[in-house]
C-alpha cells in the first residue's frame, strides 16, 4: 500500500541524512506520553475530548492521502516557523499497520475501540501508524503556505483547503477540481 508522511523541513533533512524515518524520533509536540494519556482519555457523553494534540511515541504516522500528508506537513512547518516541508512516500503492507488511535481521539473525537483496524482508521480519518523505522522511501520538498515568495504556495494552499476531500461524498465539480489540483501538483513534484 502506498502511504505518505509529511514533516517539517529540518526533520525531513535529518530523515534523508539518516536514511530512515525513525519511529522513535522526538515528537514535534513535546508533551510526555503520560500527559497524553491523562488528557486524551477523558470520556464525556460517549466521546473522547482531547486536551492535547500530541501523538503516541514509538510510531510513524502515515496516510493513504497525499493531500492529508501535505496538510500535516504544512501545518507543522507553519507551527515551527519553517518555509518548506517534506513529504515521504513509501510502500507498507496494510497488515503491518496499526489503527491510528490518536487521530481517532483528536479528529473524530471518538473512542478508538470503535476503529479496531488500520483499514478502519484509514477510511475514517485517513491515518494509520507503523511501529517500526521506514528505510525505503522517496521524498519531495514543498513550500509551506507561509512561504509567500514561492510561486507554488497558492497551489499548496488550495490543496491544504481540500485535505478532507472524499471522492465518495463529492459531486462531479468537486472531483474535477481536486483532480486538477493533483494534476498541477504532479507537475511540480519531483520525487527523489
Amino acid at each position: 500500500m502506498i502511504l505518505y508522511h509529511g514533516t517539517i523541513e529540518s526533520r525531513g533533512k535529518k530523515i534523508v541524512k539518516d536514511g530512515k524515518i525513525d519511529c522513535h524520533a522526538e515528537r514535534l509536540n513535546s508533551e510526555s506520553y503520560e500527559y497524553i494519556v491523562e488528557n486524551c482519555m477523558k470520556v464525556s457523553e460517549g466521546s473522547i475530548k482531547p486536551k492535547t494534540l500530541a501523538s503516541t511515541p514509538g510510531y510513524t504516522y502515515c496516510t493513504n492521502s497525499l493531500m492529508y500528508a501535505i496538510y500535516y506537513g504544512n501545518k507543522n512547518a507553519i507551527l515551527n516557523n519553517e518555509n518548506e516541508f517534506y513529504i515521504f512516500k513509501f510502500d507498507i503492507s496494510e497488515d503491518k499497520l496499526e489503527p491510528d488511535q490518536d487521530e481517532v481521539r483528536m479528529v473524530l473525537l471518538k473512542d478508538p475501540d470503535q476503529y479496531p483496524t488500520a483499514a478502519d482508521t484509514l477510511k475514517a480519518c485517513k491515518s494509520a501508524r507503523y511501529g517500526d523505522d521506514i528505510t525505503e522511501f522517496k521524498y519531495c520538498i514543498l513550500p509551506a503556505t507561509n512561504y509567500f515568495e514561492n510561486v507554488n504556495r497558492e497551489l499548496i494552499y488550495a490543496i491544504v483547503c481540500e485535505h478532507n476531500y472524499n471522492p465518495e461524498k463529492s459531486n462531479e465539480d468537486k472531483r474535477k477540481y481536486v483532480e486538477d489540483l493533483l494534476s498541477k501538483l504532479h507537475d511540480i513534484v519531483s520525487w527523489k
